[in-house]
């Protein structure tokens, strides 16, 4: 139904997918703003139907690295670094099936442990309303690959999440 083209007729860079029940949603990187800023939307096409791909989030800053379907909540979780133009700082953004976006508001958890501010979080698993995460520390210069300082196992509450702009 297409599906298979779908990674060489895009005119963007599709930076991660996953599938979620009958779709196959993924995030592109969409274009670099004026001062640098990475821009990426989230799509999904359906695996049943022979439809045009839809839009499931409007343009947002920053990228998506991963995305995993979590069948419990019926939500999509993703490794967000959203200002990675100038830092490697990540977040856990998770998606609806509407386009809702969101991250989970881990400050409180992060706050035990003192970071450069390039530390990233890593989806690992959603039990019992609790998001578990690898977190990470790094070195990072614009340009070079990120080396990793420390990591350790973070636990963010699914419901304590900062809303990303429609």
């Amino acid at each position: 139904n297409g599906v298979e083209e779908l990674f060489i007729e895009e005119d963007i860079t599709i930076d991660c997918f996953c599938i979620a029940e009958d779709y196959l949603y993924y995030s592109a990187y969409i274009r670099k703003g004026g001062s640098g800023a990475d821009y990426s939307k989230i799509f999904r096409k359906s695996l049943k139907e022979d439809k045009k791909r839809e839009k499931v989030h409007d343009e947002f800053g920053g990228r998506i690295w991963q995305m995993y379907y979590c069948q419990e909540n019926n939500q999509i979780y993703g490794n967000y670094t959203p200002k990675n133009w100038t830092n490697n700082h990540g977040e856990i953004v998770v998606i609806d099936p509407a386009g809702k976006m969101s991250y989970l508001n881990g400050s409180e958890q992060r706050s035990v442990r003192e970071t450069t501010g390039n530390d990233t979080l890593e989806f690992v698993m959603m039990r019992d309303n609790q998001v578990y995460c690898y977190w990470k520390d790094y070195q990072w210069e614009k340009g070079k690959e990120p080396e990793i300082l420390w990591r350790d196992v973070i636990v963010i509450p699914n419901g304590s999440r900062i809303r990303i702009k429609d």
